[in-house]
């Protein structure tokens, strides 16, 4: 019983870990901006301000890379995306902390 008692409370912060996803229509994609963010890239969806734009990485990680070409793909298709951030709490804090996402969805 012991035993049950502490593999469940191991579990707890992995359960508890914050995670968001962000679902929106991309409408543009950006290849670099200006200052310290040259070479990275970015998909902004809705009004395409620069408050609504999520990083994809850097233009030379082949990561992002796939990340950029799915986006593209969903704004051809025009579809709907998910970014999935393992670490943060809200879409707006990804944004502002320029979080790469884990993970990046075609919604059909």
């Amino acid at each position: 019983m012991k035993f049950l008692i502490i593999c469940a409370m191991l579990a707890m912060p992995i359960a508890a870990s914050a995670s968001v996803d962000c679902d929106f229509t991309p409408t543009v994609v950006k290849v670099g901006a200006y200052g310290a963010h040259d070479g990275y890239l970015f998909v902004c969806g809705d009004d395409n301000s620069n408050y609504n734009c999520y990083n994809l990485g850097a233009g030379t990680d082949a990561q992002a890379k796939n990340r950029y070409s799915t986006v593209l793909a969903a704004i051809m298709a025009d579809k709907a995306i998910k970014l999935r951030f393992y670490s943060e709490t809200s879409c707006a804090d990804a944004r502002s902390n320029l979080t790469v996402p884990n993970s990046t969805w075609v919604l059909g």
